[in-house]
C-alpha cells in the first residue's frame, strides 16, 4: 500500500488509483488543482495505490485489498473517496457500472464503511485515448465539491419541467395538432425490436425544448405482470423476466401519426434517424416488406426537413482517439444516469417507459444545441448537408430493401463448411505436439482441482478441458510454448499475438512439415468458423420470407459509426463477408 500526501498532515479526501499512476505531479494536475479551482479545500487530500492481480482486478483481489485499505483510510479521517478505477468503484458502491455514475456522489456499501462517500473519476492515464473521460471526471469533482457544501443535487433531477401524457385518441389528436405550431421538434420512439418489421411503435415522444415533452403509447398497452424468457447475450442463455406491457396494433393512433408527419412543416430532429426513421417508414407507410411505393413515400416524408443529432455529434467530435455517439453519453452532464434496461421494453412498466422516452427527446435537444454549433465552427456543416444527409436516402433504401438469399444454397454451404471445420480439427488432434499440449492442460487441471478438494481426488479422465481454437491463451501456449515458434507480434496487453495474419506468417518460420500442417489447419478452422458464426448462422436465424416467396435478410446501417466516416453495418455486418468466401 503506497500513498502520496502532497505535504499534508490531516486528511479527509483520498484519491484511489493504480500504483503506476500514483504520481504526485499528475495527481496534483488532474485532481488536486481542479478541486482547488472549484473552491474545495485540498489541504486534506491524499493519494493511495490500488492493488491488481491482473489487468482488471478480480473480485477476490478487490475485496481483500479493501478490507485492508478502508480501515486505514477511516483511521486517518477520510470521508470522501475519489476512485479512479471502475472495478474498485463497483465494489465500493455496489453499482453494476462505473462510467454512467460519473457526476454522482454515492454511499459506500461495504459493511462497516457506509459513512464514506464515493465518486468515480477516470484515471488521468486514459484521457489521451478517450478525451471525454476528462470531462466526466470534472463532473465528479464538481459533484464532490457541491456535496461537501451540502449543495449536492443529482444530475438530471429536474430535466422534465413540463411533460404531458395524453392517453385517449382525442387527447393525442389534440396534442399532435398543437405540435404543428412549433418550428422544430425532437422526436424519439421506443420499439419492440431492432428489426423494422417486428419493432412496432411502442411509444413516441416529442419535445419543443430541452425541458418539455409530450409522450404517449402507440402499440404498447399496460397489463398485469407476466413471465417471459429473454435471451441474455452475455451468458448466452434465456433468462426468466417479468414483463409489464404487451405489444398491440393501434390503427387509430398510427393514422394520427401518419397524418402528423405528412403535414408537419417544421424541422424534425432525431438521434439516429437511421433507426427511428426506418421503423416509422415501414410501420406507417409500407403494407409489406416489398411495398416500394410505401417505402419511397415514407422515406420522403421522414427525411423532409430532418436532422440527425447523432451524425452532427460525429462531425462535431470525431478525432483519431474516437468518440462516443450515444445519446446517454453525450447528454450525461445534462440528464445524468437515467438509462433503464430497454433492450426489451416489455420489461418496463408503462409509466417508466413513457418517462424514459420523454427524457430521450429532451436529451436530444441538449445534444443538438451542444454539438451543432461545434460542427458549424469546425467547418463541417457543408459536409453534413451535402454528403451525410443525402446519404440517408440510400441508407433507408438499403435498410428496407434487404438482400435476397438462396436458403437451400446457404444450408448446403453450412454443411460443406461444417465438414471442413471438422476435418481441420481432426487434423490437429492427430498431431503429436497437439496431443502433448492437451495432455499437459488436463494434467494442470487435475493438479488445480485436486488442490482445492478436501475429500475428493480426480484423474485425467475426469477433466473438463476442451481444446478450443477460439481461445487466445490456449493458442499462445500451443504455438509459443509447446511448438516453440517465434513471437512475431504482441497484443496491446503484451501477449503473443495469435491473429490470422500472424498464423499465416508463422508458416514461413518453421521447417517442420507437421507444424505447417497445424498452422494451416488452424487458419482454415478460423476462416470457416468466422463465416459460420458471423454469417451463415445469422442468415438462417434472421432471414424472413416476403410476400412473393423470396427470402431476405435485413441488416442495419449507420453513418458516423467509424473513425473514417465510412458506412458501418450490423445485425449482420453485410460489408464484411470474408473475401473469396
Amino acid at each position: 500500500m503506497m500513498h502520496v500526501t502532497f505535504g499534508n498532515t490531516a486528511f479527509d479526501t483520498a484519491v484511489l488509483i493504480k500504483a503506476p499512476a500514483l504520481s504526485e505531479p499528475n495527481l496534483k494536475a488532474h485532481y488536486l488543482e481542479p478541486l482547488k479551482e472549484l473552491g474545495f479545500d485540498t489541504s486534506g487530500l491524499v493519494g493511495f495505490s490500488l492493488t491488481y492481480d491482473k489487468k482488471k482486478p478480480s473480485a477476490k483481489c478487490r475485496k481483500e485489498y479493501l478490507a485492508e485499505l478502508l480501515p486505514a483510510l477511516t483511521s486517518i479521517g477520510i470521508n470522501y473517496l475519489i476512485c479512479a478505477d471502475g472495478e474498485y468503484f463497483k465494489t465500493l458502491t455496489g453499482m453494476k457500472q462505473a462510467e454512467p455514475n460519473a457526476g454522482y456522489v454515492l454511499p459506500c456499501t461495504v459493511k462497516g464503511f457506509e459513512h464514506l462517500h464515493v465518486c468515480y473519476a477516470a484515471s488521468y492515464q486514459t484521457y489521451f485515448v478517450s478525451p471525454l473521460k476528462a470531462a466526466k471526471t470534472q463532473l465528479s469533482l464538481e459533484a464532490l465539491v457541491s456535496h461537501s457544501k451540502d449543495e449536492y443535487s443529482e444530475l438530471g433531477k429536474d430535466v422534465l419541467k413540463e411533460v404531458h401524457y395524453p392517453s385517449t385518441v382525442a387527447d393525442i389528436a389534440s396534442w399532435l395538432q398543437k405540435l404543428k405550431e412549433y418550428p422544430a421538434l425532437t422526436m424519439d420512439i421506443e420499439a419492440y425490436s431492432l428489426k423494422h418489421f417486428d419493432a412496432g411503435i411502442g411509444t413516441i415522444s416529442f419535445s419543443w425544448d430541452q425541458y418539455s415533452a409530450v409522450v404517449f403509447p402507440v402499440d404498447t398497452q399496460a397489463c398485469e405482470p407476466y413471465g417471459i424468457e429473454v435471451w441474455d447475450k452475455k451468458d448466452k442463455k434465456f433468462k426468466k423476466k417479468t414483463a409489464h406491457n404487451i405489444q398491440v396494433h393501434n390503427p387509430e393512433v398510427r393514422a394520427l401519426l401518419k397524418d402528423f408527419f405528412e403535414s408537419y412543416e417544421g424541422k424534425t430532429i432525431w438521434h439516429n434517424i437511421s433507426y427511428d426513421g426506418v421503423v416509422l417508414t415501414f410501420q406507417l407507410w409500407m403494407d409489406d416488406l416489398l411495398d416500394r411505393v410505401g417505402l419511397h413515400t415514407g422515406r420522403e416524408v421522414m427525411l423532409k426537413n430532418a436532422e440527425c443529432s447523432q451524425i452532427i455529434t460525429y462531425l462535431a467530435t470525431n478525432t483519431c482517439a474516437g468518440n462516443e455517439l450515444g445519446l446517454k453519453a453525450q447528454a450525461h452532464e445534462f440528464v445524468g444516469n437515467y438509462a433503464l434496461d430497454v433492450k426489451d421494453i416489455r420489461l418496463l412498466p408503462l409509466d417508466q417507459l413513457l418517462e424514459y422516452n420523454a427524457i430521450d427527446t429532451c436529451a436530444t435537444w441538449y445534444v443538438y444545441n451542444k454539438n451543432h454549433p461545434k460542427m458549424v465552427a469546425d467547418n463541417q456543416e457543408k459536409i453534413y448537408k451535402e454528403i451525410f444527409k443525402p446519404a440517408l436516402f440510400d441508407i433507408f433504401e438499403m435498410h428496407l430493401t434487404g438482400m435476397c438469399l438462396d436458403i437451400p444454397r446457404v444450408k448446403e454451404v453450412r454443411d460443406i463448411l461444417g465438414t471442413i471445420r471438422a476435418n481441420s480439427y481432426k487434423t490437429l488432434l492427430n498431431e503429436p505436439v497437439v496431443q502433448t499440449f492437451i495432455r499437459e492442460m488436463r494434467e494442470q487441471e487435475v493438479e488445480t482441482r485436486n488442490a482445492a478438494y478436501v475429500n475428493k481426488v480426480i484423474d485425467v479422465d475426469e477433466t473438463k478441458f476442451e481444446f478450443n481454437l477460439n481461445s487466445g491463451p490456449q493458442l499462445q501456449k500451443l504455438l509459443y510454448a509447446n511448438m516453440g515458434l517465434p513471437v512475431l507480434a504482441t497484443t496491446p496487453t503484451k501477449q503473443p499475438s495469435t491473429g490470422k495474419d500472424i498464423l499465416e506468417n508463422l508458416i514461413n518460420h518453421t521447417e517442420k512439415d507437421s507444424y505447417k500442417r497445424i498452422l494451416q489447419a488452424i487458419v482454415e478452422f478460423i476462416e470457416v468458423e468466422k463465416i459460420l458464426s458471423s454469417f451463415i448462422t445469422a442468415f438462417l436465424r434472421d432471414s424472413i420470407e416476403c410476400p412473393d416467396g423470396s427470402i431476405r435478410i435485413f441488416g442495419s446501417y449507420k453513418l458516423g459509426g467509424t473513425l473514417s466516416g465510412r458506412l458501418s453495418a450490423s445485425d449482420p455486418n453485410m460489408q464484411q463477408s470474408p473475401s473469396g468466401s
